[in-house]
């Protein structure tokens, strides 16, 4: 199996970002280095600065895992969005981020993803959580930030190593490497489109496969397969070699009309709409 790139990083822009390349608007992603620890509860670390006439909304299709998100008058962490997640931006500003694995949230505050009728402790899913671990990782992460006058690049790679040293508070526990896997055989290039064919794939009954996702993410095996299709979809439609019905058929929809239906469902705008609207931002 070969493992796509989850932060794409080409014309079309991030997969899961709807509207990239908005003007005024500049991201830039850290990878964490493949050797460090932290890689087992951290994705990337990624840095948002702006400078806007007007505001603007920017929305995402999330990655399983949640990020905390340092600006300069709050933070916190935030759990993923089950549909679409948008940020309003204004003026001039910035945020440093890092996007979690699936493993990190339960594993770090020590409560269920899964919604109350599980049981136990459970996370609001949607709201804003206060940032778990010793010491004060806002203000470290802000006075990197304050240095950027200096240089951009010394800045953001002390965001980076704030946020991997944050990380070794925690070490993984199996389960949390268990859903880490289940994750990535998601994102394989040659993933599973059915639940039955992901639990296959873990050696997992898909029962058993449900209890995992929705204890360490708050998320249906379901949804985590619908989600990846959704991402590819959108940067295969930005990308515009393709036609709908082709992208539809290359990641494993039944017909043209079940990506439109899934599509609007959680985007918001069928995928002729969405073509049209990436077109006239280029």
């Amino acid at each position: 199996m070969k493992k796509r790139d989850s932060s794409h990083h080409g014309p079309a822009g991030p997969r899961g970002d709807l509207r990239p390349g908005a003007g005024g608007v500049h991201i830039s992603r850290l990878p964490v280095p493949p050797e460090h620890r932290a890689g087992s509860l951290l994705r990337h670390v990624w840095i948002a600065s702006w400078d806007l006439s007007a505001p603007i909304v920017q929305p995402v299709l999330e990655h399983p895992g949640g990020n905390v998100v340092v600006e300069p008058d709050k933070a916190a962490l935030y759990c993923v969005s089950q549909g679409t997640s948008e940020q309003k931006l204004e003026g001039m500003s910035w945020a440093a981020a890092v996007l979690l694995r699936p493993a990190a949230i339960t594993l770090m505050t020590g409560r269920s993803m899964a919604g109350a009728t599980a049981g136990g402790p459970v996370l609001p899913i949607g709201e804003p959580l206060p940032i778990p671990g010793r010491g004060d990782v806002a203000g470290v992460v802000r006075t990197a930030m304050r240095s950027r006058s200096e240089s951009d690049q010394r800045a953001y790679g002390e965001v980076l190593s704030v946020y991997l040293d944050w990380a070794t508070e925690w070490e993984i526990d199996d389960e949390g490497e268990l859903i880490n896997r289940v994750v990535d055989v998601v994102e394989d290039d040659d993933g599973p489109r059915r639940v039955a064919e992901l639990a296959d794939a873990v050696n997992m009954s898909t029962r058993a496969l449900q209890r995992l996702c929705v204890h360490r993410t708050g998320l249906s095996p379901k949804w985590l397969i619908q989600r990846r299709r959704l991402q590819d979809a959108a940067l295969a439609l930005r990308e515009g070699q393709m036609s709908v019905a082709d992208v539809a058929a290359s990641l494993g929809y039944s017909d043209q009309a079940h990506l439109a239906r899934e599509f609007k469902a959680v985007v918001g705008w069928t995928p002729s709409d969405y073509v049209r609207s990436a077109a006239r931002r280029e």
